[in-house]
């Protein structure tokens, strides 16, 4: 589905990224920050969850904040359904 989705867009992503991590020189704006807060999230890391937070805000606005919370919320929640069903 992803790799069908970047196939959509005219941009540049690198889905290398998944697995080696984000690098800066993708058409994603704030993409490192995005996945410094998702690697948070899965990390339940709370500190840096409050910081990322705000430097969200701060650099994106709230209502984007809500986009991008949500997202690593339902994301989150899909892998933790997965894991209690006995799907790895």
């Amino acid at each position: 589905m992803l790799r069908e989705s970047v196939k959509s867009k005219d941009g540049n992503f690198l889905l290398d990224s998944i697995t080696a991590g984000v690098t800066n020189d993708q058409d994603v704006q704030y993409a490192g920050l995005l996945a410094e807060f998702a690697e948070a999230v899965v990390e339940r890391d709370k500190i840096n969850i409050k910081i990322l937070s705000k430097s969200i805000i701060d650099k994106m606005g709230a209502e984007a904040f809500v986009d991008v919370a949500a997202t690593a919320a339902g994301f989150h929640g899909v892998v933790r359904i997965a894991d209690a069903t006995g799907i790895p």
